[in-house]
């Protein structure tokens, strides 16, 4: 896909998610909720789809046999179990504390453990969020689509999470200047658009060399 093709569907991604914010009198507390399950939701996939496209090279290239296949699906629990203790429980810990700034859920004196917090706030934001959610999620298909390494598969989804935590922490400063809004809009800008690539494209470093290292 190539960069003018991702800016005209991320563009129109991000066009349709500041309407549906508009249309459904969504706040700053609304899109956090919302980016963080896409953060928790892209991370896995984005690791499961760097693992499928791993084991399909070495299936094309015909290497190894049972041995091969059996070590790249040992490789590929490990990661999974690891992926999961790190950053699933990041994003657990992550979801107590949302809720103390951007309440989802009121718990009263009868709050569960994390893990069930953590599952009763990603049910809510299904149910309220769904089509927000889409279209974060649809924002990742053409990073997905190019071929990406290992590293580069358990290293994206923290760069969504750093995305995260500066929305987060630029609507709390202008929640100040009551200028929250505006800042949601800038921040969407730089989730859904490939600034990136934009940025590559301008020095003429080609788009896979990123995510080819």
């Amino acid at each position: 896909m190539s960069l003018l093709q991702t800016l005209g569907w991320e563009t129109a991604l991000y066009a349709f998610a500041l309407w549906l914010l508009s249309v459904q009198g969504w706040g700053p507390g609304d899109v956090v909720w919302s980016l963080w399950s896409t953060s928790l939701i892209t991370g896995y996939i984005t690791l499961l789809v760097t693992i499928i496209g791993g084991g399909a090279t070495l299936a094309a290239r015909g290497g190894g046999g049972l041995g091969a296949f059996a070590i790249l699906l040992a490789g590929a629990a490990f990661m999974l179990a690891f992926f999961s203790v790190h950053f699933g429980m990041f994003h657990v810990i992550h979801s107590v504390f949302l809720n103390l700034f951007f309440p989802l859920v009121e718990w009263g004196r009868q709050e569960p453990d994390l893990l069930v917090q953590a599952q009763t706030y990603l049910m809510r934001c299904f149910e309220a969020y769904p089509a927000f959610i889409a279209l974060c999620v649809l924002s990742h298909v053409p990073a997905w689509r190019r071929p990406a390494s290992l590293r580069h598969g358990m290293t994206a989804p923290y760069a969504n999470v750093v995305k995260l935590h500066l929305i987060i922490m630029a609507i709390g400063f202008s929640q100040a200047a009551s200028a929250e809004y505006a800042t949601v809009i800038v921040f969407l800008g730089v989730y859904f658009l490939p600034l990136g690539a934009i940025w590559r494209a301008v020095r003429g470093v080609p788009r896979d060399a990123t995510a080819a290292s």
